[in-house]
């Protein structure tokens, strides 16, 4: 039995790796939320500061992400060694030739992750000095979340697969749910960054072509959501899965974005009913549709289409939930006047606009995601059992 691998059968080796991966997205998790604080924070007190509470939120939650990995690369190595399960040249060669044993797939993920945001820090001091103050997309900037992203991704893989012989544990549900709750809420950041129009920097001007950012926001957040949403809540069937990773999301934009500004802070009680698209698909899944037949139609839901279905219909308020970065996307071509507030400008296009354009374009690209979520499961079902 090796003490370097996080599948093996030693209860204290398989809970220190579970901690690990959970630390990694509980990191991001702070990165991601401070970060969009820092963009509350400069529009609130226009200040360009390194010393700010949202940056110290930031550079808490990636020191947290390269702990946890630093830690986990130097504690199963010695655990080795103090249990003369492999000898220190063994340890030296394994790390020589980044073994699977040392070097897992998910935490290769999360130190790539941490290490591009590492470099983004003097590559966004060396662009600060050179070009002056930039908006939200810049290279050091999308450099930085493309390395959360990663870690996030890292940190997830690795409870996945961490807990695949207990998949009913409580503690893998809590861990798995905050982890999926931060990868995904990542993932749509990094879409708004590349279509929000707060990009037009003292030099340059990044921000995107209002037009195409509004469709190109419609179209990949909704597929990100509803890809990922399908990929792992069909694959492991935890109950009340939506609600929960809602949650997770609600808690930390509302925290890190709705409460940390008093413009927003009186539309908390509102921002929180994103909860019940999420319980409605939940109760939808509890339902044995697979197994009970409609006489007036025939018609039979299987376990996908169950799946499918409830991811599209969460999905599908991607713009309340994302509130309310989701709404100045749209802001960028419709140009609201700087005295109207985000919540009013969103009742204004919301069913000339919103309903009747927009979340049938998303809803399309939510299917298509689906499916081709699905399509992937399938496959890689069949290749485990040939």
């Amino acid at each position: 039995m090796s003490y370097l691998d996080p599948t093996s059968k030693s209860t204290k080796t398989k809970t220190v790796s579970l901690l690990v991966y959970f630390l990694i997205s509980i990191g991001v998790s702070l990165q991601i939320g401070g970060s969009n604080w820092d963009i509350v924070w400069h529009g609130v007190k226009n200040v360009e500061s390194f010393l700010t509470p949202p940056h110290t939120v930031i550079y808490t939650g990636v020191a947290l992400a390269i702990g946890s990995i630093v830690f986990r690369l130097i504690y199963f190595p010695i655990l080795a060694i103090k249990n003369n399960s492999v000898s220190k040249l063994s340890i030296f060669s394994n790390i020589i030739k980044s073994q699977s044993e040392l070097f897992p797939f998910p935490i290769k993920l999360a130190f790539v992750g941490v290490s591009l945001q590492l470099m983004a820090g003097p590559f966004d001091f060396w662009w600060h000095n050179n070009f002056g103050f930039d908006g939200l997309l810049s290279p050091p900037h999308a450099v930085l979340a493309t390395g959360m992203l990663i870690a996030a991704l890292g940190g997830l893989i690795g409870i996945i697969k961490h807990n695949r012989d207990n998949p009913f544990s409580c503690t893998f549900r809590a861990f798995l749910v905050i982890a999926f709750g931060v990868f995904l809420m990542v993932a749509v950041d990094l879409v708004l960054m590349f279509t929000l129009p707060f990009s037009n920097g003292q030099y340059f001007n990044f921000n995107p072509e209002p037009f195409t950012a509004m469709f190109a926001a419609s179209i990949l957040i909704p597929f990100a959501m509803t890809f990922s949403l399908v990929s792992v809540s069909s694959s492991l069937k935890i109950p009340y899965f939506f609600s929960c990773v809602t949650a997770v999301i609600i808690a930390i934009q509302a925290t890190a974005t709705i409460t940390s500004n008093s413009y927003f802070s009186g539309l908390f009680p509102f921002y929180i009913l994103n909860i019940v698209p999420a319980i409605v698909a939940d109760l939808f899944l509890l339902k044995r549709h697979d197994e009970q037949r409609n006489r007036k139609t025939e018609f039979t839901f299987s376990s996908e289409k169950r799946y499918l279905f409830a991811s599209m219909l969460l999905s599908s308020f991607f713009i309340t939930l994302f509130f309310p970065w989701s709404v100045d996307v749209y802001g960028g071509f419709f140009k609201p006047s700087e005295e109207i507030r985000t919540e009013e400008f969103l009742l204004q296009i919301l069913f000339p606009i919103i309903l009747p354009v927009f979340i049938p374009i998303s809803l399309l690209s939510s299917f298509i995601a689906g499916v081709i979520a699905i399509h992937r499961l399938k496959k890689k079902h069949l290749n485990a059992i040939s």
